[in-house]
């Protein structure tokens, strides 16, 4: 069935351009960051192997919010704004790199809702993305969506979130002058038209290709996700360009983008954030199995348990 369009990648953009190329930035929030925090969870247990959690990480959900204007709360416990890229960073700091777990938004599992007095009132099945529609908006939708994603990778322990609403990804396209993709996929049905091959997008086209499925090969998430992951491939190349000429890039692009955020970082800390991250570098981007089934309505997506379970062993544990 075919569905409306929604707006996704705004956060892998965002996050790997404020989070691996800058030094002052942000405002919103209250948590302060910690450079000696480290991570925990639990021991697991594989075949008589003890896999123990990685101390030398730090964890932060990025999540992308289909919704147009500046952060504001709904006014009620309940809001439209879904989480339509969800995405855990991970800060290696051993290695000094950047690994990306990159959740399927239509992902069905437990979600937390929430109460008219905005209390947990218990949990459903359903799709990963309506996690953030729990809460005003604000950081408690934050929060739910950190839970579910939480719950999900076996209670792992998320540091930080960071979210950010659709409008960004024109505004940091047309601040790089466009950014160059590879085309694989005809867009010849979807305006705006976007031509196959090499091509520099567009402010409208850079929206368009990370975020529409409809019309466009199977028009699953999983081909819209690989098309996130070819357009970061330009920002990179883009940001390190923009960089080396004017060092003040990043704080100029903040001053457009800060409306459009919510985090639990707090502004006096996040430079320190960023600071600390500057020079890793991208390594991989991990997108765990599953099966795509059309439901009543709409898409669901069911993890492989078993990939799921290697990728978490991999990024967040390892062997003593």
């Amino acid at each position: 069935m075919k569905r409306n369009i929604i707006t996704t990648c705004i956060v892998v953009v965002l996050c790997l351009v404020l989070f691996v190329s800058i030094f002052n930035i942000f405002k919103i929030s209250s948590k302060p960051y910690d450079n000696e925090a480290t991570f925990s969870s639990k021991i697991i247990n594989r075949n008589g192997v003890k896999y123990y959690p990685k101390q030398d990480i730090v964890t932060l959900l990025l999540m992308g919010i289909d919704r147009q204007g500046k952060v504001q709360s709904s006014g009620s416990y309940l809001n439209y704004g879904r989480a339509d890229f969800v995405s855990v960073l991970v800060f290696n700091e051993t290695e000094k790199c950047l690994d990306v777990l990159q959740l399927n938004r239509d992902t069905i599992t437990d979600i937390q809702v929430l109460g008219v007095n905005g209390l947990p009132a218990g949990k459903v099945k359903a799709q990963l993305a309506l996690a953030h529609t729990y809460g005003t908006g604000l950081n408690d939708s934050c929060e739910n969506v950190k839970k579910a994603v939480s719950d999900l990778l076996y209670s792992l322990d998320i540091n930080y979130y960071l979210s950010l609403n659709t409008n960004t990804v024109q505004l940091v396209n047309n601040k790089l002058g466009g950014i160059k993709v590879n085309v694989t996929d005809d867009f010849s049905a979807v305006e705006p038209f976007i031509p196959m091959g090499e091509v520099v997008l567009t402010d409208e086209q850079a929206l368009a290709f990370v975020s529409h499925r409809v019309d466009i090969a199977d028009q699953l998430n999983i081909s819209r996700m690989n098309r996130q992951n070819e357009f970061l491939k330009g920002l990179f190349a883009s940001i390190n360009q923009n960089v080396n000429i004017n060092t003040d890039f990043m704080l100029n692009l903040y001053n457009d983008i800060s409306d459009y955020i919510v985090t639990d970082i707090s502004s006096g800390s996040l430079s320190n954030f960023a600071n600390d991250f500057a020079n890793y570098k991208l390594r991989n981007i991990y997108t765990p199995l599953g099966e795509n089934v059309l439901g009543d309505e709409f898409y669901e997506f069911y993890i492989n348990s078993e990939d799921l379970d290697k990728t978490i062993l991999k990024l967040f544990y390892s062997e003593k």
